[in-house]
């Protein structure tokens, strides 16, 4: 790969940080030691002193990228939201444009390298390690799930899914303020084991729109004065709609401790309630409904890497998890403290 062997030669990864996600191992090598500072405190609770030699291998530089802008193919997104990201493949990779901060990834022989303003724009470093570590549950079995998660206090894990934009995230640290623990706030992985379904959260500081900030007080210092009122003037609807995110430390806000990474998975619920109505109303789903309702919600990684799981291949996957567990549709309108509440009843807190 010309791109990359040209990156290489102008960056030498000299820093180590090594790192342990559950039993996914990873070293971060970076030339930068104010990146690997910042990278060590966003990844504090699971920093180790040695992966292992069966460690992931992601490369981090400070610098600009390298690619052929002709070859770029964006990638369209669902919902008809703006493009994210282009690529390209060459005979040995994949060059990947993150197309609104400008970096740049390589995928070779399963390793990942990532160039740009990463100081800046420390969230798409993260994006990647977490790619990854999807990538390794994807590769025993697990499907990957556009949801959030929490658990109880004795490991009954919560997954709550929906479409982007109708509250998944504002109602999981919700239910966090109320004593749950977090466990992912975008992307959830599953797979039944035995008679269970096993939960796996990703490792990602929850990324909360202003409408979340506005709802949970808890959340408040994370906006300015001046952006807390910016954002009260606009409607509702407008808010939960916003692209621009703000990351939440939860360990930080709720307790060391509060940011878990698996659970038993115990109850689904899937969001179709609406933001013009009132109440919000419980209904339980058959087996057929669960399973067509959370199929949209199926992830693949395939404009990541060259060998996906697609969503079709997680087909009986998903179907063993709805027989497993039940799976509740939320209808009517949009009440946060009355779901948290229905879903405190259920889990017995």
């Amino acid at each position: 790969m010309r791109e990359l062997d040209e990156l290489l030669a102008r960056h030498t990864a000299s820093i180590d940080v090594p790192m342990r996600f559950l039993d996914v191992p990873f070293t971060l090598k970076t030339d930068s030691e104010e990146l690997a500072l910042r990278l060590r405190d966003y990844f504090q609770a699971w920093l180790c002193d040695n992966a292992g030699s069966d460690d992931h291998i992601v490369y981090a530089f400070q610098g600009e990228g390298i690619y052929e802008k002709d070859k770029l193919l964006d990638v369209v997104r669902r919902e008809g939201k703006s493009v994210k990201e282009a690529y390209y493949d060459i005979d040995d990779g994949r060059v990947v444009l993150k197309k609104r901060t400008g970096a740049t990834v390589y995928i070779k022989d399963k390793v990942r390298y990532v160039v740009g303003n990463l100081l800046l724009h420390l969230h798409q470093l993260v994006n990647v390690i977490d790619e990854v570590y999807e990538e390794d549950f994807m590769d025993r079995g697990y499907a990957l799930i556009h949801a959030s998660a929490v658990a109880d206090a004795v490991g009954r894990g919560i997954m709550l899914t929906s479409s982007s934009g109708v509250g998944k995230s504002t109602l999981a640290l919700a239910l966090v303020e109320q004593g749950f623990k977090f466990l992912s706030n975008d992307r959830v992985l599953a797979k039944v084991e035995a008679d269970h379904v096993h939960l796996v959260g990703v490792p990602k500081k929850p990324r909360v729109n202003p409408g979340t900030i506005l709802s949970l007080a808890s959340l408040s210092h994370i906006i300015s004065t001046e952006e807390r009122q910016m954002y009260a003037a606009k409607c509702r609807a407008e808010l939960w709609q916003f692209e621009h995110k703000y990351d939440a430390d939860v360990d930080a806000i709720f307790g060391p401790g509060t940011f878990r990474l698996e659970a038993i998975l115990s109850t689904v619920y899937i969001l179709n309630w609406k933001f013009d109505q009132h109440n919000p109303v419980i209904e339980i789903l058959s087996l057929d409904e669960a399973t067509d309702m959370i199929r949209p919600q199926v992830l693949s990684l395939d404009q990541r890497r060259r060998q996906a799981v697609r969503p079709l291949e997680a087909e009986d996957q998903l179907r063993s998890i709805c027989q497993v567990v039940p799976v509740f549709n939320v209808k009517g309108g949009v009440g946060m403290a009355e779901l948290t509440g229905m879903i405190q009843k259920r889990q017995g807190a």
